[in-house]
């Protein structure tokens, strides 16, 4: 669904039933929602995360918001 020029983005949200704990030590697993523009340059999202993508994260399920666009920016 796009939105029109007049209209402005109020919430955002998920609810997810965190999974079990993947049988082997280093995986990584991102699930997400998210929003785009139309051109699809950006994309804003709460992440959950299992494993370390190298900045942060290990044998567990951690949270973080992104954003990815020209460059990316994440909690973490």
């Amino acid at each position: 669904m796009s939105l029109g020029s007049g209209d402005n983005l109020d919430l955002v949200d998920g609810f997810w039933t965190v999974p079990s704990n993947p049988s082997d030590n280093g995986a990584l697993i991102y699930l997400f929602n998210g929003i785009e523009p139309s051109n699809f340059s950006a994309i804003l999202q709460p992440v959950l995360q299992y494993g370390s993508n190298g900045a942060f994260g290990g044998n567990y399920w951690v949270i973080a918001s992104w954003y990815v666009g020209n460059s990316g920016f994440h909690s973490g």
